[in-house]
């Protein structure tokens, strides 16, 4: 009986292997996956790092905007002599509540914790707080750099802590006073009005009313915060909408999703964003006025 064998040796053509890599060929490819997974690594920490600072970004402006309201709702100043750490400053717990005898707390003006996303499960490391405020301006406690307050001083409480990344401001950036109470750009303070609106609206199963002074009643907003333009812009909640108008001396140009250019001056026009469909039109809630809000460009004339 004959005996199959298979042969387990490949033969070689021409003194090479007849399949497989060589030892040259399997560096090379590591070689290169190294690379390209050193690209990859500062790419995920920079989007990781920027998710970060927004989301803190984000909390801060909800916190100031929770101040607005609660000044505006006990008609007095939120900062007292009994607030801790004192200096005309306060800490903020993660319940949104100040140290002290003080006995002021914004738990129901904003959702949520009072957290940073540095402090990983959210456990504050000085004194159980992420956040210090001298009643309208808010700095971070893990932001590496002190805090400037609404008077343009900085912080004498904010002692930052030394974490691996800088998420609000940048080495050796100055930081001055905040254009407003809702946010220093169209993005947030859209988002702070819209906020209040939604929440409104859930609350009370109705939008806020057209008159102005009836609307910052209802939604605990200051009216001298929306009296002057920010940015060059007028920002005016009516019932489900808001309106947005520029300034003196300001214009704004958009595209309508027909295509068409459209430019708004202080004399002529306005954008209207509809909170019920979250679209954004030009003059009035109509679906030929309807424009591209990302195409919008404001410039000083």
């Amino acid at each position: 009986m004959k005996s199959h064998k298979r042969n387990l040796i490949v033969p070689f053509r021409g003194g090479r292997m007849e399949s497989g890599f060589t030892l040259v060929e399997l560096m090379i490819v590591i070689v290169i996956l190294g690379v390209m997974t050193g690209m990859a690594v500062p790419v995920f920490s920079d989007s990781r790092e920027m998710a970060r600072r927004n989301a803190c970004n984000y909390t801060q402006r909800q916190i100031e905007s929770a101040l607005t309201q609660w000044r505006f709702m006990n008609n007095q100043e939120f900062i007292t002599e009994d607030c801790l750490p004192g200096d005309g400053e306060a800490y903020l717990d993660l319940d949104g509540n100040i140290p002290g005898e003080a006995g002021r707390s914004l738990a129901e003006f904003k959702k949520g914790r009072f957290d940073c996303p540095s402090n990983g499960d959210g456990v504050g490391r000085i004194s159980g707080c992420d956040y210090i405020t001298d009643g309208y301006v808010v700095a971070c406690l893990t932001d590496n750099s002190v805090g400037t307050r609404f008077d343009g001083a900085p912080f004498r409480h904010d002692k930052p802590l030394a974490v691996d990344w800088k998420h609000v401001i940048g080495a050796g950036e100055e930081v001055g006073k905040p254009v407003s109470p809702l946010g220093d750009t169209f993005d947030e303070v859209m988002a702070s009005l819209i906020e209040m609106m939604k929440e409104y609206y859930e609350k009370n199963g109705k939008w806020p009313a057209k008159n102005f002074d009836k609307m910052c009643e209802q939604l605990g907003l200051d009216p001298d915060v929306l009296a002057d333009a920010i940015n060059g812009l007028y920002f005016a909640p009516k019932g489900a909408n808001i309106e947005i108008a520029p300034g003196e001396d300001y214009s704004i140009t958009v595209k309508g999703v027909n295509g068409k250019d459209y430019t708004i001056t202080s004399k002529s026009g306005k954008l209207v964003y509809d909170a019920k469909s979250g679209k954004w039109y030009r003059n009035s809630v109509n679906r030929n006025n309807e424009v591209d809000i990302s195409t919008m460009d404001v410039k000083k004339n």
